[in-house]
């Protein structure tokens, strides 16, 4: 899926204050951007072209099935696309049983929404399903005045609805970075989840695209099971001590074995916790709670002081929140009852180091006590924050537990004003044991994330001299906690010596809840990518992405797609109504050019992959052929009509490419380059997709008659271009060019 979302070009104003989408031009602008999706909006607001927020007209629905069937003309799949009660209300201030929808025809009966959907479906068999924007702050895992809206239970309904008209209807959910953990609640309701990226871990907004791809990795490394399903453990936030899930079976031991190794892939979504060890201290408070004036949370600690001479205070604060809304969530440290120090949550964006000279405070006194707090000089409304403490240390002290490495220590005392916020450890508070025969042989603390990482425990000593034994994995609670609700999955659990082998993990294993803690066996999700592209009047300053924003947010997303973390791409509120050689329809060029670039490199449509050494060379006559990982010595040759990819790889001799098209990407060629009447030629496009490369000899391009790229070239010889449909596109990726650059390429040697 490449898709684009909203914003379509509109027919003439016919004075009844309707707009209505013209169809024909808004498939032409789609089609000129290659996308083969479109979410088709249906939600309120001047930015789609609407007469104002919550007011959806009914034509925008009924021209639904019309814009389908000539979408499909084209090849284009369509999915509806509408808010939830928090983006489509007239006044979010108003309760629900005062407000008045703002969806028509159907108002907020979602279920209405989904069958009547699933029926045009039917006879539209393009139209793919329902996508729902800003899913996550309309369900009980946001504390917020929607939160009724869409339970998994509900979800699930609306689907059963939907499918028995159409089995293959999907329905999504949008789902921001910070809230990525309601995913997990709706593993078996949703059928996918949909990615905005908007630099949450950076510089929230749409100017900064520099954690696009850590970002993306987590999300959908938590989306995706190790294989096709795996087993969830999900805490819900209220667990005592003792509390567990588990899953188990009875396992056949070989006698002659001479080990038994548990080996096991685990992965939580304990990602958001800043500290690199996962041992730290927690303030927090969910949102849309009031706090009042001079509410606060605080840990403290007495501690017993030695020596003379200057002394520091210093500790690590961090945040996870990255709000720009300054002077209402402050972090404090206090010495004997006074502030020392003093930092705005707002706008923290990494780890701080603070230092403060405390001797004047501690001059003459052998005893003090520390005290660590989120405080709110003015009270809060509706937004909530997450904010860290590590590490403390203060001269001539010895602080117990200073790391919060030890949740039973006792060390730091608790003290508040106000009921709302919360102050935990975020060490220890869930343990991954496996249990043999009733007894517990290895533990796992879930701690720091580390993705999908693979776990080894001696299990030989426990099933020694056992033909049978009952062996369990199980999530347990270490202490009664509070709204920390955490989840945790396990897949491909493998025994060796014994019967239990990683490929009937999820068919053989019996699976239970406890009382807080519930476990059960889920697939991955469907993931897809959403970029912010809107560059539209209405939207407000710095709410406006350049075309370099875009291009680099969505080619991370592309190759996210390349590496199967991603499933397919949106585009928000892409600019359809001008044309591509505009300044405004500039972003809509960018992504047919990343389409390109896209299908130039990706490994999937490859009639035949090579990789490995070859002492000869590689012939292509037709189809179309992948180098990947591969060291060819010989030539290299492509006949006319046929496709060649060459990925990480290394030529040890001559490329020649008559009539056909080539991309070369992140490898290196040690003899010449000679590309005659190309179809296309890449050397280098787009980073993440086709990165750039290192030649050793010389470099002759000729006749060439599409696309034409040359980007971040690294070229020991000369560089010769002449006849072809136009300079080489550099993507913003400047070559280095050891010989001379002549005819169409001179410019890449300035």
């Amino acid at each position: 899926m490449l898709g684009d979302f909203a914003a379509p070009v509109w027919l003439p104003d016919t004075g009844d204050g309707i707009r209505r989408i013209d169809i024909p031009a808004t498939l032409d602008a789609l089609e000129e951007a290659h996308v083969n999706t479109y979410a088709y909006i249906l939600s309120g607001g001047a930015q789609y072209g609407d007469a104002g927020r919550g007011i959806v007209t009914e034509a925008q629905w009924n021209a639904f099935p019309a814009f389908a069937d000539a979408a499909a003309e084209r090849g284009i799949d369509v999915y509806l696309y509408m808010s939830g009660p928090s983006g489509s209300a007239l006044d979010t201030s108003v309760p629900r049983p005062e407000q008045k929808p703002g969806n028509k025809p159907y108002g907020w009966d979602y279920l209405a929404w989904a069958e009547e959907l699933a029926k045009v479906s039917v006879d539209h068999p393009n139209v793919g399903g329902l996508m729902l924007d800003d899913f996550n702050a309309n369900t009980p895992q946001e504390n917020s005045p929607w939160a009724f809206s869409f339970t998994p239970d509900y979800v699930r309904e609306m689907s059963a609805l939907a499918r028995a008209h159409n089995p293959d209807f999907q329905i999504y959910g949008v789902i921001y970075q910070p809230s990525l953990s309601t995913a997990a609640a709706f593993r078996d309701a949703l059928d996918g989840v949909i990615f905005p990226y908007r630099g949450e871990t950076s510089t929230p907004g749409t100017g900064d695209p520099s954690t696009a791809r850590s970002e993306g990795e987590v999300y959908g490394d938590l989306s995706h099971c190790w294989s096709d399903r795996c087993v969830q453990f999900r805490g819900s936030g209220d667990s005592a001590d003792g509390d567990l899930a588990e899953v188990k079976r009875t396992v056949a031991v070989d006698a002659a074995a001479q080990e038994h190794v548990l080996t096991m892939q685990v992965n939580n979504d304990n990602y958001r916790e800043p500290c690199d060890d996962g041992r730290c201290f927690l303030f927090s408070m969910p949102g849309h709670s009031p706090t009042q004036d001079g509410d606060y949370i605080a840990i403290s600690q007495e501690v017993e002081l030695s020596g003379d001479g200057p002394r520091e205070l210093s500790f690590r604060v961090g945040d996870s929140t990255r709000r720009s809304t300054f002077g209402y969530h402050m972090l404090q440290a206090l010495v004997d009852g006074e502030v020392v120090a003093e930092r705005d949550a707002a706008g923290m964006n990494d780890w701080e180091q603070l230092s403060i000279d405390v001797s004047e405070q501690l001059e003459g006194k052998d005893h003090a006590t520390l005290t660590f707090r989120l405080h709110n000089p003015q009270g809060v409304e509706n937004f909530g924050i997450r904010t860290w403490i590590d590490d403390i240390a203060l001269t001539g002290a010895e602080i117990a537990d200073p790391s919060f490495d030890d949740r039973t220590s006792g060390a730091w005392q608790q003290s508040n004003v106000g009921e709302v916020m919360k102050a935990q450890y975020t060490a220890g508070t869930y343990t991954l044991e496996t249990v043999v025969a009733g007894e517990v042989v290895a533990e796992h603390p879930i701690e720091g994330y580390d993705g999908w990482s693979s776990i080894t425990q001696d299990l030989t000593a426990a099933l020694a001299g056992r033909s049978t034994a009952e062996v369990s994995v199980r999530l347990r609670a270490t202490d009664d906690l509070d709204d920390e609700i955490r989840t945790v999955w396990i897949d491909d659990v493998e025994i060796s010596g014994t019967d239990v082998a990683a490929e009937d993990f999820d068919t053989s294993w019996q699976v239970d809840s406890g009382p807080t803690i519930e476990a059960r066996s889920v697939a991955s999700h469907t993931t897809i990518w959403m970029t912010y592209a809107s560059r539209l009047a209405a939207d407000e300053p710095g709410h406006q992405p350049s075309a370099d924003y875009i291009e680099e947010v969505q080619s991370a997303g592309m190759s996210l797609m390349a590496e199967g973390l991603f499933d397919g791409s949106l585009v928000y509120v892409m600019n359809l109504s001008d044309p591509v050689t505009s300044s405004a329809g500039e972003e809509r060029a960018r992504i047919g050019q990343l389409y390109g670039d896209w299908e130039a490199s990706d490994r999937s449509t490859c009639d035949e992959v090579v990789s490995g050494t070859h002492r000869g060379g590689v012939t292509v006559t037709q189809g179309r052929t992948c180098l990947v990982g591969a060291e060819v010595s010989g030539p290299v040759e492509v006949a006319e009509g046929a496709e060649l990819l060459v990925d990480s790889s290394t030529l040890r001799g001559k490329l020649a490419v008559t009539g056909g098209a080539v991309a070369v990407c992140d490898s290196e060629l040690a003899g010449s380059v000679v590309l005659t009447d190309a179809s296309a030629v890449r050397l280098g496009a787009t980073p993440y997709l086709c990165g750039g490369n290192t030649i050793r000899g010389s470099v002759q391009i000729t006749g060439t008659t599409s696309d034409f790229a040359v980007a971040a070239l690294r070229l020991r010889g000369s560089l010769g271009c002449e006849g072809n449909v136009a300079a080489p596109d550099q993507r913003g990726e400047p070559s280095s060019i050891s010989g001379s650059a002549s005819g169409d390429c001179a410019a890449l040697a300035a």
